[in-house]
């Protein structure tokens, strides 16, 4: 199997899955929107996504731990409001 589960999806067994990205991983692309999303669709199973604030390589390390080194997140627009938005 390749690296991509989305170009696998047959592949892969219905069984449940935990998806586990952080707001700093690298791989959070891949994890939230091609690979949960993808095995959602296709599998019967529960499938979970959790997203946390940690970067890939090292889990332990979390930004939320120490505020001051965090990295700022861009703003993101709401759907349901024009004038507001979520910083992080």
């Amino acid at each position: 199997m390749g690296v991509e589960v989305v170009d696998h999806l047959a592949d892969y067994k219905d069984i449940p899955v935990y998806h586990v990205t952080g707001w700093y991983d690298s791989w959070a692309l891949q994890v939230a929107n091609l690979n949960y999303v993808g095995l959602r669709k296709r599998k019967k199973s529960p499938q979970r996504l959790i997203v946390g604030p940690w970067i890939h390589s090292r889990p332990s390390l979390s930004y939320a731990e120490t505020p001051s080194s965090r990295p700022t997140r861009p703003s993101i627009s709401t759907p349901s409001s024009s004038a507001g938005s979520i910083t992080g």
